[in-house]
């Protein structure tokens, strides 16, 4: 924040001198006359203190007060009164002001009393961009759904999250290990703290040795420089190791002194160091069954399974698809700025009738794509053709049933005829009586593509 200060009074002489004061102080300082001129300045500059005198023609110090307090309420105003006026100033803190000083000004009174208030806004705007941090960081570690299932995942994440346990978290790929980790997180005292991730099938072992622990200058040939290692970063904060199943045998050893000892040596070093990391683990393998086959060290699997936490398929809790769908549907439309989209009850129950094998990470794919393509401010389920497809050209094309394929071909038809029912019901080869039983069964309403 710059140290701008806005002094208004109506003697230029004072003016002058407590200008070049503040000025030398490494304050930057605009000047004022009267009250009319301050308002004007605060309208075409962002200035964040205005010390203004209490007593001056025309508009005075209080009014200028009442007025900056009503159309610029983060604005500090500091008073300047005689001792004649101390009552008047008095009650300019109880509407508002920051401070009062009394004249003749004390040059030492006057930097003090804004080096704590620009101090106290530096905190404050800190604070704040702290907080809208967090919430957005927070935001992304929402947990939606009400089936039993997810409350069950609810109840471990606020159990768990106030310790400093080691977590395990394990299910299918999709069905959101990253954003119950990031929940504990946040709920736990290292919310303030980094939470870093890294995955441990994406980064060959050679790189996944610096990556974890970091690097000293000429560790190897191309280590020009120091690096840290993520568990340096995450330091006081959470660690995430996904697809920690995919470790190396070698790897396994040395996480496990980690774990153990809570200390290690960059790649290339011999200076021991400490750190304070809590550890979740993600995985979509059975690690017990890796440790029955001597895939996975057995040591290891103990110290990582302290609460183990399972997150379900989407498909074993399809409850929890109407409130995701919606949810995903208005933050797309927001990051897309287009105006907000329902879902329409025909697409709803293409989406709760599809077995989801990418899960909730699918869902989010699919309805992103949706926003994009829909023409209408409601996504239907012609709108969701692209899933049929991709699923019936894939490596395995029996995931959809004889259900969507049959509404599809339903929706093929109508689009091709305008909605014209007879003429759909002729192209199909069924009666109409047959066809409006299919348009009731699977919600779909012939009109929409009427012209």
């Amino acid at each position: 924040m710059e140290r701008k200060v806005l002094l208004v009074d109506d003697d230029p002489d004072v003016l002058e001198m407590t200008a070049d004061l503040l000025r030398r102080n490494g304050y930057a300082v605009v000047t004022a006359q009267n009250g009319a001129e301050a308002l004007e300045r605060l309208q075409r500059d962002e200035i964040p203190v205005v010390v203004t005198d209490l007593r001056m023609p025309g508009m005075s110090g209080e009014q200028l007060l009442d007025t900056i307090l009503q159309r610029h309420p983060n604005v500090q105003v500091i008073i300047l009164t005689g001792y004649g006026t101390i009552p008047s100033a008095v009650e300019a803190i109880k509407k508002g002001a920051a401070d009062y000083l009394t004249k003749p000004l004390s040059p030492d009174q006057l930097l003090l009393s804004l080096e704590r208030l620009f101090e106290r806004l530096r905190l404050e705007e800190e604070n704040r961009q702290l907080r809208e941090m967090l919430a957005r960081q927070a935001g992304d570690a929402v947990i939606l759904g009400e089936s039993k299932a997810i409350r069950q995942v609810l109840s471990l994440i606020d159990k768990v999250a106030p310790t400093d346990a080691t977590v395990l978290l394990q299910g299918e790929s999709g069905v959101g290990k990253e954003l119950v980790a990031k929940a504990i997180h946040f709920r736990s005292k290292r919310r303030h703290k980094p939470f870093v991730k890294i995955s441990c099938a994406a980064i060959p072992e050679s790189l996944l040795e610096v990556e974890l622990f970091g690097r000293e200058k000429g560790a190897y040939t191309d280590a020009t420089d120091a690096k840290p290692g993520r568990f340096e970063l995450a330091h006081q904060g959470t660690m995430l190791l996904d697809e920690v199943g995919d470790l190396t045998p070698a790897m396994q050893a040395k996480l496990l002194r980690v774990l153990q000892e809570k200390e290690f040596e960059r790649v290339g070093g011999t200076q021991t160091i400490r750190v304070d990391v809590r550890i979740i683990a993600a995985t979509n393998k059975d690690l017990l069954a890796a440790v029955q086959k001597g895939e996975f060290r057995e040591d290891l699997f103990y110290r990582l399974n302290v609460v183990p936490i399972y997150i379900p398929p989407l498909r074993e809790r399809k409850e929890d698809i109407p409130i995701l769908a919606e949810a995903f549907v208005a933050r797309f439309c927001a990051e897309m700025e287009k105006p907000m989209m329902t879902i329409a009850d025909d697409a709803m129950q293409v989406l709760l009738d599809y077995d989801w094998p990418g899960n909730v990470r699918e869902l989010q794919n699919v309805l992103e794509r949706a926003v994009i393509l829909a023409e209408e401010p409601v996504i239907k389920a012609r709108d969701l053709h692209f899933l049929f497809a991709q699923r019936q050209t894939g490596t395995n094309p029996t995931v959809f049933s004889l259900r969507h394929a049959e509404m599809e071909q339903i929706l093929k038809v109508l689009k091709l005829t305008k909605g014209n029912k007879a003429e759909a019901a002729r192209l199909l080869g069924i009666t109409r009586d047959t066809l409006y039983r299919k348009l009731r069964e699977y919600r779909l309403d012939p009109s929409q593509w009427k012209p």
